[in-house]
């Protein structure tokens, strides 16, 4: 009688795990932003459904005992510094004169960073190379989607006045993050080529939207990126001192810009029209010098342009909305979460250190522009850049194959 073959037991369970840790993978990697270009409130939506996923498979997973992060990783300094700042700011919630309104979206913004916080420390140690798929393809797919939208879309909805930008441009700003983790995720695996061409595309989408803030965004982190790749670590150092220095020093730059103007200088037209918002943020300044120190509270810069209270040519830029909003200690929050996540990137190994220092860049340059701050959409993004990032941390080699042992002598004989 033939001995039928044997087959190893499949293990339905691991099996499970990996199909939900894909399902979710791929709704906040592809479906997300991909879908971002239709409807605005797609990404509030689908990625918690996403981290839901990703947690149902963490917990399924065979020989996985605790959801709970290492304790060293809870106490790490980036997480020390993040529950800091959102301390501070459920603080200001006691002064902020819009009471109800603020901790409505106060508890929006702590429960999406929970979330990507959760998804992070529940993703597995190891990134497959499908899963790693996940995020060009994504990219690739919401690039081309973006140019055929932005060409079919009737030019007065391109147009549509909108403070916090039209969808489309939404879409744009999301790519340029996006597209630095699918890079990471493709140089990982060593597809230059691959790279080239999705970098190229998502430069064409902010294009053909013509958003300027996106694409100064994109250049400036394609010029951190080649300056980072000899030495990752000496440049996040020159990176944390410019952009701290900036946030910290922000309002005694808009001081002194007012006392030279007044003092007889005369900048170009077009860098004067470039300052006259932080020349009224000068003068607010004057007028409420002691509110540097603790704010005005939570939403109190969306809702006082709103209401009136303060005029419409007020900058829009996370510089003056921390400062305004939690004041000298939430600026200080935000100079930590940012040099804590800066110094973080700079340690990681190549090649992903580069693309995550310019992945960072492109995040606080866009937030400088003004076309995204603390709005609940742009935090929401910056979690999935988050999730993408760790997956393409997790993705790398960390070792290598052991040599073979050259065996000279035969095999020793059984003994009888």
């Amino acid at each position: 009688m033939v001995a039928s073959a044997r087959h190893p037991p499949t293990d339905f369970a691991a099996e499970a795990a990996q199909l939900l840790l894909r399902l979710g993978l791929a709704i906040i990697l592809i479906v997300v932003p991909a879908g971002a270009i239709y409807s605005r409130r797609l990404l509030f939506t689908l990625v918690p459904v996403g981290v839901a996923l990703i947690v149902c498979g963490a917990l399924l997973a065979p020989g996985r005992r605790s959801l709970l992060p290492p304790r060293h990783v809870v106490f790490s300094p980036v997480v020390l510094a993040l529950l800091f700042l959102l301390a501070w700011v459920g603080a200001s919630l006691a002064w902020t004169p819009f009471k109800a309104l603020a901790l409505e979206r106060y508890g929006k913004t702590a429960a999406t960073v929970l979330l990507a916080a959760t998804a992070v420390f529940v993703l597995p140690a190891r990134t497959r190379t499908s899963n790693l798929n996940l995020m060009p393809v994504g990219v690739g797919i919401a690039a081309l989607a973006t140019i055929v939208a932005a060409l079919a879309m009737p030019a007065i909805l391109l147009d549509a006045p909108d403070p916090e930008g039209t969808a489309i441009e939404r879409a744009a700003l999301g790519l340029v993050v996006l597209v630095w983790p699918a890079l990471g995720a493709l140089a990982v695996r060593e597809r230059w080529a691959s790279a080239g061409a999705l970098a190229v595309a998502t430069a064409a989408s902010a294009t053909v939207v013509w958003v300027p803030a996106a694409l100064i965004a994109m250049v400036v982190a394609a010029f951190v990126f080649s300056v980072c790749t000899p030495n990752p670590r000496r440049m996040a150092g020159v990176l944390i001192f410019f952009f701290c220095a900036l946030i910290l020093l922000a309002p005694g730059l808009a001081l002194l810009v007012q006392m030279g103007l007044s003092a007889g200088w005369q900048p170009p037209h077009g860098i004067a029209v470039w300052l006259q918002p932080y020349l009224l943020w000068a003068d607010l300044i004057r007028e409420e010098g002691p509110r540097l120190f603790v704010g005005h509270g939570f939403d109190m810069t969306i809702r006082a342009l709103a209401s009136g209270y303060l005029p419409a040519q007020m900058p829009r830029s996370i510089l003056f909305e921390i400062w305004f909003d939690l004041g000298i200690v939430g600026a200080l929050g935000l100079t930590m979460l940012v040099a804590l996540g800066l110094r973080a990137a700079g340690r990681l190994p190549s090649p992903v250190a580069p693309f995550m220092l310019a992945g960072i860049s492109c995040i606080v340059v866009v937030a400088l522009s003004g076309l995204a701050s603390m709005q609940l959409w742009w935090i929401t993004l910056i979690c999935v850049a988050t999730i993408s990032f760790s997956c393409v941390v997790n993705g790398q080699y960390r070792s290598a194959r052991p040599a073979a042992r050259v065996v000279t002598d035969g095999p020793a004989r059984p003994r009888l």
